[in-house]
């Protein structure tokens, strides 16, 4: 049930996906996977005391897991709270060395607070470990990079 909610909502049948997923988690309640998509769910339909209970539920059960720590990381940073989501990314990169998308969003947390030193350290050991071109995060760091000083201008 679980992998049809998460297949479902990828696919966009919202509704049919937290069908799978409520079913699951009678199923299985500790599985923190289940809270992450449910919260992704409420979050898309604009629920977000809703979806915020889903990732503390989450956290609750595995507050050790790299994948939830980012994914709640990433819903507090959008809502407003940059200091939990900070302290959230640096816990999942103490647990997972090689969460590799923790540093991305790490970099691009730090430049959001004009920490552009730790910005730019986290963006390269993002870049330098994934196997796929990611344009976004080059500018950025480009861009970083020339702020500081740190790249020679052509």
């Amino acid at each position: 049930q679980k992998y049809l909610g998460i297949a479902a909502l990828k696919t966009g049948m919202m509704e049919k996906g937290i069908s799978h997923l409520n079913k699951a988690l009678a199923i299985n309640p500790e599985d923190p996977e289940i809270y992450l998509y449910r919260a992704k769910y409420f979050s898309s339909m604009q629920k977000m005391e809703t979806a915020e209970e889903q990732y503390k539920l989450a956290l609750k059960i595995d507050d050790q897991n790299s994948s939830v720590l980012l994914e709640t990381a990433k819903f507090m940073w959008t809502n407003g709270d940059t200091t939990d989501a900070l302290d959230l990314l640096n816990r999942a990169v103490s647990q997972d060395k090689e969460c590799w998308e923790c540093y991305k969003y790490l970099g691009i947390l730090h430049a959001s607070l004009d920490n552009r030193l730790e910005a730019v350290q986290f963006l390269e050991k993002y870049l330098s470990n994934i196997y796929f071109k990611d344009e976004k995060v080059e500018l950025l760091l480009n861009s970083l990079k020339k702020s500081e000083n740190l790249v020679p201008e052509n």
